[in-house]
């Protein structure tokens, strides 16, 4: 049957409408959807049971402090506690045992996006939510503000003090720490971010090399 202009109006008016409908959706992103890049994961990470007063219970039975560091005087003992649960969330890998409750642990927390990026690989909707990146503990908590060096406690191998201190060159000596989503259980995204896994790098380039 044929339609009648008026038909053909209304039919051309719909669509436009669907149209516009889809772009202001667009626009307001509710078609977004977050992708969260990992390209290195851990390898058999032990999972944690608890954190509480700053230490940390894995799955093995055994208790681990994060070597190194002290609780900044400024951090509540609850906020700390609560950045050492997002930053072993994934688990974590014992790097070395100290042997005296203390230790070196190797974790993978999440750094979430605050930025909105949008457009992720060509697809629209796509967005970039945040990053997977591997840091050592002790460090993670000095460079987002929430512990300092303790180069003071025995037992510690001069490459270790070395990075313990270095560290506050990328941002250690913040003001206040590093925002925590609990939501998402990450950390926010900030400049230092690039550099967490590739820290003796960083720190050779921008401050010293290593000892011997």
């Amino acid at each position: 049957m044929k339609r009648g202009p008026r038909t053909t109006l209304i039919a051309t008016a719909a669509a436009l409408i669907a149209v516009v409908s889809l772009y202001v959706l667009s626009v307001a992103g509710v078609f977004d959807y977050d992708v969260w890049k990992r390209e290195n994961p851990l390898v058999s990470p032990i999972a944690i049971t608890t954190v509480q007063d700053g230490t940390i219970t894995l799955a093995d039975g055994r208790t681990f402090r994060p070597a190194g560091i002290d609780r900044r005087a400024e951090v509540a003992p609850d906020k700390y506690d609560a950045a050492i649960r997002v930053i072993v969330a994934q688990g974590v890998v014992v790097l070395r045992d100290l042997g005296d409750g203390r230790a070196f642990l190797l974790a993978e927390p999440r750094f979430y996006n605050s930025c909105g990026t949008r457009n992720m690989d060509g697809i629209p909707w796509k967005r970039w939510g945040g990053s997977y990146l591997q840091y050592p503990v002790s460090e993670l908590l000095i460079q987002s503000a929430y512990a300092r060096p303790a180069l003071d406690q025995p037992g510690l191998k001069p490459k270790e003090r070395w990075r313990l201190e270095g560290v506050e060159q990328l941002g250690g000596d913040a003001s206040s720490p590093t925002q925590i989503s609990s939501r998402l259980a990450a950390l926010k995204y900030d400049a230092n971010a690039p550099y967490l896994d590739k820290l003796d790098a960083a720190l050779e380039a921008i401050w010293m090399p290593p000892p011997p």
